[in-house]
């Protein structure tokens, strides 16, 4: 293909049409869904509006717990308000941009489970009614700036603590796009915000129209000889989808859904708050879908029952997407 076409898989996703820095979204209800198909097939990537403020402080408050739980012998229980707490030897994490293990606590569940989330795919999955979800992480990213420390003191800036990914997709391209081909599902991949996740806080970055260039990458680009399939697979730097990245920011509350052949990563927390997130998506309940994802309910749930909330009512259709009972269950 010629450069002027290929660059024209390269879009920029629309404002939302305020003074803010925000993009447009959508509620996540029925009269919406195809805008929402129509937006994610030209962009490869959409908003959707689906927390409310006060179901936002709970998943808050549930991941500070889970949090804390991880870490027992702290000095002080991590506290997102308070930036004294988040000294690297208070922190339960090694990781840089996400706890270590999943999410494990009951609010996490309501929200991978939620009855507008299982509607929404099942429509994006052309009516598919037997859907699992992932059981994946929470995403923390800590302030970097103005940061008051355990003694007192503030620093100005922590550049140790600011992390951001190399764009990257995490599907195998050479496998995806033929099995697109072959009429099987598209994997969607989706991370919802749980605070305001501004242009200096740490959100979402991608390159717009990149999940229709990945198909010609993948027809003109051979494998890298040291990627491992099934791992997330960088960007070459001489790429042209590095010309045409996009910040994504988000409000607390929204879900920015993408396909799994995005081109994405995100940018560093350069705000003196936390950037506070949970992964989510939605696959359908077939070898495929387990396959692809690491994270699905089948492969996740079943060494960690002993953490599993047992207390709470999981109606019938919770159940089979966390993979406790098979769809063909009654």
């Amino acid at each position: 293909m010629e450069a002027n076409d290929i660059r024209s898989f390269f879009k920029k996703y629309p404002h939302c049409g305020d003074e803010t820095c925000y993009l447009r979204s959508f509620p996540a209800t029925s009269d919406n869904y195809s805008d929402i198909k129509e937006t994610l097939d030209e962009y490869g990537l959409c908003i959707v509006q689906l927390l409310s403020p006060e179901e936002c402080k709970q998943s808050i408050e549930a991941m500070q717990q889970e949090v804390r739980s991880t870490a027992p012998k702290a000095k002080c229980p991590v506290d997102f308000s308070d930036s004294r707490t988040w000294d690297d030897k208070n922190w339960p994490s090694k990781s840089r941009h996400l706890l270590q293990d999943v999410a494990m606590h009951a609010q996490a569940f309501q929200n991978r489970t939620r009855e507008d989330l299982y509607e929404l795919f099942s429509y994006l999955f052309d009516g598919e009614r037997k859907l699992w979800t992932s059981i994946d992480r929470w995403g923390v990213l800590r302030g970097t700036k103005d940061i008051v420390m355990p003694d007192g003191s503030i620093k100005r800036d922590i550049a140790k603590w600011r992390h951001n990914l190399e764009l990257h997709v995490d599907v195998n391209p050479w496998t995806y796009y033929p099995e697109l081909d072959e009429g099987k599902a598209k994997m969607y991949q989706g991370v919802l915000a749980l605070v305001d996740c501004d242009l200096k806080q740490g959100s979402f970055l991608a390159v717009p129209g990149s999940h229709k260039y990945m198909k010609v990458f993948s027809d003109k680009v051979t494998p890298p000889k040291d990627w491992r399939p099934g791992t997330s697979l960088r960007i070459p730097k001489h790429d042209i989808t590095h010309k045409f990245p996009q910040k994504i920011p988000l409000r607390a509350g929204e879900f920015v859904i993408f396909d799994g052949g995005l081109v994405h990563a995100n940018y560093p927390n350069n705000a003196s708050e936390l950037r506070l997130v949970q992964f989510i998506r939605l696959m359908p309940a077939d070898d495929l879908g387990k396959d692809r994802d690491k994270f699905s309910a089948p492969r996740i749930l079943g060494s960690r029952m002993d953490r599993f909330p047992q207390d709470i009512a999981w109606d019938d259709r919770q159940r089979k997407m966390l993979g406790l009972e098979t769809w063909e269950e009654s």
